[in-house]
């Protein structure tokens, strides 16, 4: 990947970083996380981050039922965040 050409990624991954981004009684699965660093490591791509909600997606169970995940994300390489760096993600409820 030419690291010169500003490039930006993002939409539901369905996959998380973090054990951080999962709130709820499933286990948090490692391998999609793996699969998702190796990803944005060859692709020389960043988290932007976000700001707002920490969770993207929720089953809409309550109680101890409810589970929540942070799926959507989007990813920059160092191009683009030089091109856009007033940029940022905010999470709509």
């Amino acid at each position: 990947m030419d690291g010169n050409v500003p490039w930006l990624c993002g939409g539901d991954f369905n996959l998380m970083l973090m054990s951080s981004e999962k709130k709820g009684r499933s286990n948090f699965k490692i391998h999609g996380a793996i699969i998702l660093r190796r990803a944005t490591g060859v692709c020389d791509l960043e988290d932007l981050g976000y700001a707002w909600h920490d969770f993207t997606w929720s089953n809409g169970r309550g109680g101890d039922k409810n589970l929540q995940e942070r799926l959507d994300r989007f990813l920059a390489n160092g191009a683009w965040k030089g091109l856009f760096s007033g940029s940022f993600v905010t999470h709509l409820p």
